[in-house]
């Protein structure tokens, strides 16, 4: 554990260090380290970074600073629904805009310019205002808890009930969210090999999740 932790405080100290080299010259930092591609299997998850398995037989402790980009996509459990994510779903509502059954259809993505909140109805520009029916919603998450997703859509609120069995499309910048076994590829800066490991610096990195993603924390 702790040479494991040592490897990810090398690859992000050396991040830090690049980072506070550029601002204090005021010019155009040199590359540091070597271009890799990382491509192989989260052999686990820790609080710096993530533990690689290469396809090529070599051991990887890849890091990821405040500017590295992300992706990490898979279907997940209900239960990795909390506060501040941002979700779409489609569920029925009433004439007074109260949900009527179980909300379908549920994603987890992130907010962008053509992603904006809201309830709009499935029937698009032959919606009535009011008229019950199918409507999708994209919102932001209040909170989760017991089958109920509390969510705000623009200025409506919502509560509606997530089906334990629910599976759902998850593409995210969290990759907190690995497990051991799920494929990682990407684009980052190798440095010199401690106790058997490659520090990286992630850059550009892609997480695919072979089994339902979770919310539980990682012990």
């Amino acid at each position: 554990m702790i040479c494991r932790l040592a490897v990810f405080a090398a690859a992000l100290g050396l991040s830090l260090v690049s980072s506070q080299s550029l601002q204090a010259q005021g010019k155009k930092a040199p590359a540091k380290g070597t271009p890799i591609k990382v491509d192989g299997t989260v052999d686990s998850v820790m609080a710096g970074g993530i533990m690689v398995n290469g396809k090529d037989g070599k051991k990887y402790g890849v890091g990821f600073p405040p500017n590295a980009k992300v992706t990490m996509s898979g279907n997940a459990s209900p239960d990795v629904l909390k506060a501040g994510m941002y979700v779409q779903f489609t569920v029925n509502l009433d004439d007074k805009k109260k949900p009527t059954g179980e909300a379908t259809k549920i994603q987890i993505i992130e907010p962008s310019a053509i992603s904006s909140p809201g309830v709009f109805s499935e029937k698009g520009p032959d919606g009535k205002p009011g008229e019950p029916g199918p409507y999708f919603v994209r919102g932001t998450v209040k909170s989760y808890r017991d089958g109920t997703l509390n969510v705000t859509a623009d200025k409506t609120a919502l509560a509606v009930i997530v089906p334990s069995s629910a599976s759902i499309p998850v593409t995210v910048g969290e990759w907190q969210l690995a497990n051991p076994g799920d494929t990682i590829t990407g684009d980052g800066s190798a440095f010199a090999v401690q106790q058997g490991v490659t520090p990286v610096i992630g850059e550009r990195i892609e997480i695919k999740a072979v089994a339902p993603i979770t919310g539980k924390k990682k012990k």
